[in-house]
């Protein structure tokens, strides 16, 4: 039986910056590395930011993992460095299921079931599945239960713009290039978003499929009213369009329209999924491997399936181990409908990685080999490495 023996975990930053579609960095309401967005009521950083964790076994065989941590990752790397890893130590790295409800465990009565810990289990998680398949030589989508698909099939998002004839150029580029869905970044204003839509829509013609996400920025009579109106164009699915916190409300939308309300980048167990579910609150879930882990999006897979509810995997902030975990739990889940596709993003992630995770066409190419298929390049990661940790048996390293 097979041990772990090490937990490693680096903080990584990367200068390239997303700030929620924007390359601006001197934006009002900065402070230091992060930023209040002024239109979207959440904060962003000026860089790429996630932490990494590497675990080993007792043969030398590790795993990579990797939190969607763009917000201070320091903090999940101290949950894994002071609370979580020293649990591992000895452990066999077999138990992906009760290691997580373990983790889980350790801070539910505390109330922290949500945000910086679930993305330190989302990373461990994550490594352990990698680990896992190294140790039997197969694929995490083989461990998971068997491949269903080569090529996963995505949307182009982060496709943000000043205006709307430099959006309709950003999509029209894609479209070119073999892509046939996107995500429009919204929440501008009634009458803008739907002149966005509309124009897109003339761009790309009637086949195209053209979702949206309103970043939770409206009013349900507000959500309802914009949402037809989109419909009379042509609406894929639509995208957090009234504030996270109101189940209610999301499910008096989703009633009300024709077309498919998205949400779910913003949950992290199956026990929140699950209450939007009986509660009818969405037709499309959003489920995220980095703030949820590999062995939590099959509970969430298995309990929309039961409720005849699509997924559409949310990809975030995240680098190259994110996103090759999130292709390899698409291409072993039957109700993953697509996957999201941020371009500058793959492009930060695969900086760090010795093999590239491909995206063309409309299509993730799931990466070969055991695990998630990809390896970290370790020189290039010790030139973004702000800060590191290592634990073992014999004490701190």
């Amino acid at each position: 039986m097979s041990r772990i023996t090490e937990v490693r975990g680096f903080v990584v930053k990367m200068d390239q910056s997303y700030l929620g579609g924007t390359a601006q960095v001197d934006l009002p309401g900065q402070r230091g590395d992060y930023v209040r967005h002024q239109k979207y009521r959440s904060s962003y950083s000026t860089k790429s930011e996630t932490f990494l964790v590497r675990i080993t076994t007792d043969d030398g065989t590790y795993g990579w993992g990797e939190a969607q941590a763009p917000l201070v990752p320091e903090v999940a790397a101290t949950i894994v460095e002071r609370l979580l890893g020293p649990f591992l130590l000895g452990r066999d790295p077999f138990d992906t299921q009760s290691i997580w409800m373990d983790n889980y465990d350790a801070m539910r009565e505390r109330g922290h079931v949500n945000g910086y810990h679930l993305d330190a289990v989302a990373a461990i998680d994550i490594a352990l599945w990698d680990l896992k398949g190294k140790l039997l030589g197969a694929s995490v989508a083989t461990l998971m239960g068997g491949r269903l698909r080569q090529q996963v099939p995505c949307y182009v998002s982060g496709l943000s713009a000043p205006d709307d004839d430099t959006r309709v150029a950003s999509v029209t580029k894609w479209a070119d290039q073999g892509f046939t869905e996107f995500k429009l970044p919204l929440g501008n204003g009634a009458a803008a978003d739907a002149r966005s839509f509309a124009a897109v829509r003339r761009a790309l013609g009637d086949d195209a499929t053209i979702n949206v996400d309103l970043h939770w920025r409206y009013s349900v009579p507000d959500a309802i009213t914009l949402g037809r109106r989109m419909e009379e164009h042509g609406l894929g699915f639509y995208e957090a369009p009234v504030a996270p916190e109101d189940s209610l409300g999301q499910a008096e939308v989703a009633a009300a329209l024709a077309a498919s309300v998205a949400i779910g980048e913003e949950l992290r167990t199956r026990y929140d999924f699950r209450d939007r579910l009986v509660k009818r609150s969405a037709d499309v879930l959003q489920p995220d491997v980095g703030r949820m882990g590999i062995t939590e999006v099959m509970g969430v897979s298995a309990l929309a399936e039961a409720f005849h509810v699509s997924l559409a995997l949310h990809l975030g902030v995240g680098l190259g181990i994110y996103i090759a975990a999130g292709v390899q739990v698409a291409a072993a889940t039957r109700n993953v409908q697509t996957m999201e596709f941020q371009p500058g993003q793959l492009n930060v992630g695969n900086a760090l990685l010795k093999q590239p995770v491909e995206c063309a066409s409309g299509w993730y190419t799931v990466p070969e080999g055991p695990g998630l298929g990809v390896d970290v390049d370790l020189d290039t990661l010790q030139t973004h490495t702000t800060s590191s940790f290592a634990l073992t048996e014999t004490g701190q390293g």
